[in-house]
């Protein structure tokens, strides 16, 4: 009875000790800090490698950990510190490994620790209207797994989406409102959907993501005299959601979770 109650013990202890050492982490990674004036925001992931320019480090801590920055909480500088990172992954390991290399990497460079927490703060609400979804349910022919989300169309003031989630929908609505979106729909499977909105960014919620893409695209058009297909008669983002897709962002307060951080320093350790 002692020598397998020892032995389970050496099994366990074995196994934590290889999900330890098991923690992947890149290759060689070069942190530096984003040129003053430099406001180009991009994240690339080419075969082998991982590019991220010019991104605050409370949205280098959301992609690490699976978040989004409304998630992080932090000192003020912590949204507005820019970093440029270029990184090797270890032969044989995939982009799915890069959230965990990253964690690796800020846990080790910039010493962050945290700790979570619920904290309540408002939010939309997406709930299905009263007349029920306005989508195009996507069939799957094929009998497996339904393929990724593939957005074909996307300029300001239009989405042509196919083959998303709700989930996929919500990643994009947050970027074009003030707030965290929560998914209250009870709605499973893909859609193809088409959303046609009057532009507003002062309600783009993310500075690195596709907020930043528009705020790009807006710019762009400007200068060149052109609105790029938006349409300046069109409805707000909340209307077009309500008749378009059969949706209504429903404002509200709800516990979300959250990342608070105790320790991280302003420069990373030498590279």
């Amino acid at each position: 009875m002692v020598t397998r109650i020892i032995f389970v013990v050496v099994l366990l202890v074995s196994s934590l000790q290889a999900q330890t050492a098991a923690r992947p982490s890149f290759e060689v990674a070069s942190i530096k800090p984003t040129e003053p004036g430099q406001f180009k925001v991009s994240a690339s992931q080419d075969p082998g490698r991982v590019n991220l320019q010019g991104l605050p480090l409370s949205s280098l801590i959301a992609r690490a950990y699976r978040l989004k920055t409304y998630q992080i909480t932090g000192p003020d500088w912590v949204f507005k510190t820019r970093f440029d990172i270029t990184a090797k992954l270890p032969a044989g390991e995939t982009d799915s490994q890069v959230p965990e290399m990253l964690q690796a990497l800020l846990e080790d460079r910039f010493q962050l620790k945290f700790h979570r927490e619920p904290k309540e703060m408002p939010v939309y609400a997406l709930v299905v209207g009263k007349n029920g979804l306005k989508v195009t349910p996507v069939v799957n022919t094929e009998g497996g797994a339904a393929s990724e989300p593939k957005m074909t169309r996307f300029q300001p003031g239009h989405l042509t989406i196919e083959k998303t989630s709700m989930n996929g929908l919500i990643t994009l609505l947050m970027a074009f409102v003030d707030r965290p979106i929560i998914d209250e729909t009870n709605t499973l499977g893909r859609f193809d959907a088409k959303l046609d909105f009057a532009l507003d960014t002062s309600m783009f919620g993310n500075e690195s993501g596709m907020g930043a893409k528009m705020k790009g695209m807006q710019r762009s058009s400007e200068a060149g005299g052109e609105a790029a297909g938006a349409d300046p008669a069109a409805p707000s983002i909340f209307t077009a959601v309500q008749e378009q897709l059969g949706l209504k962002l429903d404002p509200r307060k709800a516990p979300v979770d959250t990342l608070v951080i105790d320790r991280l320093e302003k420069a990373p350790s030498e590279n």
